[in-house]
């Protein structure tokens, strides 16, 4: 039983992440006009968590921590921007 509430527990952990992650996606676009994608990492490769998947190249990938990372279209953000989602996601 308690490995299941374990489970359960990332299981929920993990959805309102994505939940807050998607709100945050469409706060960046509303106010800034910008278009983003938030990435799981893992080691070298980065999957897909909330954003817009067609985001083309040039793209610049961000690392916000250890666990989530933010790519975004090359020269589209301020910099300010980076620096505070960074600092929100330490």
């Amino acid at each position: 039983m308690i490995l299941t509430n374990k489970i359960s527990h990332t299981i929920q952990d993990s959805i309102e992440l994505k939940k807050r992650l998607i709100t945050l996606t469409e706060k960046l676009k509303n106010e800034f006009g910008v278009d983003v994608c938030f990435c799981e990492i893992f080691g070298k490769r980065w999957s897909y968590v909330a954003g817009n998947q067609t985001i083309g190249f040039p793209h610049r990938r961000i690392r916000l921590n250890d666990k989530i990372g933010l790519i975004i279209g090359e020269n589209l953000i301020n910099e300010k921007i980076v620096q505070s989602l960074m600092e929100d996601f330490k």
